[in-house]
């Protein structure tokens, strides 16, 4: 324990050790001088510090995702997390440990940490793990000698024991560990390609290719050359055998380090997709149905499937021609067939290119009919029960035509480079090199050569040309893509407030009135509160979707304090649930001021500002999640839950109304709901929505037609489930 409390870093130093283990790591580019940590950080108190390491990962542009894991699991989490920040407790002291990635040739059961003299130290993983387990065993120790000795079992066998009882014991359970450090998914894509280590595996994959064709190239060449000198050696036939035998670790290695890159790729392009969905404004989707989304979906896993391929195909061509080239060059035609590839190639080239175009057409005719199929099968029951039989399925014959149109405008290219570059290919070659003979050629090592770098180059071209379809493929998913990949690069809000800034705490004060006036809402206090400071307070807000439409809001004002209830009425269209998007950081006004106890967005920042002020949106625009009934409540707190955390979500239900619902589920809380589980009802789902709202415990609860799925009595219920839970409330409802 001594040795980890020299290779820990102090409280007051956790600063340092944050801004040196990510310039260690290169997630930044230089050291950052960062703020000291706040007197009364204390590492005990997790969501103190998760808010001090939010705030200083921001400030370096890092990502700092917190470790929640089982006990079972900490001796992987351990190995397997860096860069890491890790809590732990060294003689009563909270430390953190900086563990640096493992390098190549580490030694088994060891780990790497920077200790606070900046010096790297090897450390044993079972001196971490157990000091890791050990806060945790401490309230079950005595616990378990005290039943070990009731029980008589022998002093020798009590320490296995003991390891046993508490591995059963505590195997399940759940434990904030501290946080894995990486570039945010939408950082810099080369630091990011760099961090998840595809180039140095693409470079170990260079060099065994380039080994494995070597190997592959001279094994021929030792065979030929004997059979040129009129009779095989031993020598030259043990030769061969080696080299064609050294192909076959090689070829391992090389299917080996391809897995890793397409891992590697998998993960890092999925990160980013999920990054550029979750930064994408609420209006980027609006007008976009459940067809259309699906399709970008289909086109995501187009683009990571054939990119890799094609690259990686373009890559081991490349390497081949390398090795062909020289054979051509000392064949019988030389130059002139090295100049015949050049020409494929580029023929190939051009090919590829007008095949991308055509794809593009095909693609965008495949997913319009895909978006159309979705939408009819979403909502078949209505069709079936409105429209007139003789058109529904009008347009489809007009749609399947120009698909198939647009099939064969891309298939005819495709069929050209798929069939025509290295037939091409062979035919010129070898007429090239029929006229060579033809003009009285007679040295057959040359003529061997440029038949062999024929054969060469014949099924490298092959794997080009098949390259050049999934690059194709690959350009065209890029094109359905893009936009969520270019969403992932925009920086999320993170405010500039401080700790004095964001511990301000709201007070009290009268209600407000409100008055409806034409299409336009206009909030005004009743009386000046004087002193009294507004939770929520928006001045001469202005708003139109874009700039061709007319403004939704014009001059809206609204001061709410807290700890009032506040029903806002209109007619539909009337700007109201657009006034509560502004107010809960959805959208973001054109102009005008939106303050939360007396602080703007850019201040607060996003993520404050939409844990304080939380939105059940109306039901058509609200989810519930294919997970398990706890997770649909307590998502917007962390997971995994604590039990006190479960209780609560029990309570608030119950209050709802929905004990029934919990009783009749077989496995309660940890039911399976959504799709493919457990079916709700409307109401059901309408009550979920606002308690998975109120066990956010926000400053500001905003319900958005939540009740209007429900019958009088539990809508009465409700409401006064959320009277006595929200401490300042506004009800969005139709009058």
């Amino acid at each position: 324990m001594s040795n980890l409390l020299k290779y820990s870093w102090p409280l007051d130093r956790v600063n340092t050790a944050f801004s040196e283990l990510s310039r260690r790591c290169g997630l930044v580019p230089r050291p950052v001088e960062l703020p000291a940590p706040p007197a009364r950080l204390n590492l005990k108190d997790i969501n103190t510090l998760e808010k001090w390491v939010e705030g200083v990962a921001g400030q370096l542009e890092v990502d700092a995702t917190g470790i929640t894991t089982t006990y079972n699991e900490i001796d992987t989490l351990v190995l397997q997390s860096a860069p890491a920040l890790l809590r732990l407790l060294v003689e009563g002291e909270w430390r953190l440990l900086a563990v640096l990635p493992r390098r190549f040739g580490s030694l088994p059961g060891t780990i790497r940490l920077l200790g606070p003299d900046l010096k790297t130290y090897r450390v044993g993983l079972e001196e971490v793990a157990g000091s890791l387990k050990q806060r945790l065993e401490a309230p079950f120790v005595s616990e378990v000698d005290e039943m070990l000795e009731t029980a008589g079992v022998p002093q020798k066998a009590r320490g296995k024991a003991r390891a046993g009882i508490l591995q059963e014991r505590l195997s399940a359970l759940p434990v904030k560990m501290g946080w894995i450090l990486r570039l945010p998914p939408g950082g810099p894509l080369w630091r990011t390609v760099r961090e998840a280590g595809v180039l140095k595996y693409l470079l170990g994959l260079l060099v065994i290719f380039i080994i494995n064709r070597a190997c592959w190239v001279l094994s021929w060449g030792c065979l030929a050359a004997g059979v040129l000198q009129g009779q095989v050696e031993t020598g030259w036939l043990a030769l061969w055998a080696i080299l064609i035998f050294c192909q076959v670790p090689t070829g391992g290695a090389r299917r080996w380090l391809e897995g890793l890159i397409t891992v590697q790729v998998g993960i890092t392009l999925k990160r980013r997709l999920l990054q550029g969905a979750l930064r994408l404004k609420s209006d980027e989707t609006r007008h976009q149905g459940a067809g259309q989304l699906l399709g970008r979906v289909i086109e995501s896993e187009v683009l990571e499937t054939q990119a890799l391929q094609g690259s990686l195909g373009v890559l081991y061509s490349l390497v081949e021609f390398g090795t062909a080239i020289p054979v051509l060059w000392a064949g019988a035609v030389g130059f002139n067939h090295v100049l015949l590839l050049f020409f494929w190639l580029l023929v190939g080239a051009g090919l590829g290119f007008r095949y991308w175009r055509k794809r593009l057409n095909w693609t965008r005719n495949r997913l319009d009919m895909t978006h159309a199929t979705v939408e009819k099968m979403v909502g078949y029951q209505t069709r079936l029960a409105q429209e007139p039989y003789h058109r529904r399925h009008a347009g489809e014959d007009r749609d399947l035509a120009a698909y198939l149109t647009a099939s064969q405008g891309m298939d005819n290219p495709a069929s050209w480079v798929a069939v025509l570059i290295y037939r091409g290919w062979i035919f010129t070659a070898l007429l090239l090199l029929g006229g060579v003979i033809v003009q009285g050629q007679r040295d057959l090592a040359a003529i061997a050569l440029s038949l062999g770098g024929i054969l060469l180059v014949y099924l490298p071209l092959a794997n080009f040309s098949d390259s050049m379809l999934n690059l194709g493929m690959a350009g065209a998913a890029w094109q359905q893509v893009s936009q969520l990949l270019g969403a992932a690069r925009r920086k999320e809000n993170t405010g500039s407030a401080g700790p004095s800034l964001l511990s301000r705490f709201p007070e009290l004060s009268a209600p407000v009135e409100v008055e409806e006036a034409g299409e336009e809402i206009v909030l005004e206090p009743a009386a000046k509160p004087g002193h009294v400071r507004a939770v929520l307070e928006a001045r001469r807000l202005n708003f139109r979707y874009n700039e061709q439409t007319e403004l939704i809001l014009k001059g809206c004002d609204l001061r709410v304090v807290p700890g009032e209830r506040l029903l806002l009425e209109g007619s539909s269209g009337g700007g109201k649930s657009t006034l509560i998007s502004l107010l809960c950081g959805l959208r973001e006004a054109n102009s005008g001021m939106l303050l939360l106890n007396g602080l703007d967005r850019p201040t607060l920042g996003d993520p404050v500002w939409r844990k304080q002020v939380v939105l059940a949106p109306q039901f058509h625009e609200n989810y519930v999640i294919n997970q398990t009934f706890a997770f649909n409540l307590l998502m917007g707190r962390v997971w995994p839950p604590r039990d006190e955390d479960l209780a609560e979500a029990e309570q608030v239900c119950r209050e709802l109304g929905l004990g029934a619902l919990l009783e009749r589920m077989p496995a309660g809380m940890q039911q399976m709901v959504g799709e493919s589980g457990w079916q709700l009802s409307h109401g059901e789902r309408s009550r979920l929505f606002v308690a998975r709202a109120l066990l956010q415990n926000a400053e500001v609860l905003i319900l958005d037609e939540s009740f209007a799925a429900l019958d009088p009595t539990t809508a009465r219920q409700a409401v006064e489930c959320v009277l006595r839970r929200a401490p300042t409330l506004i009800v969005i409802a139709h009058p």
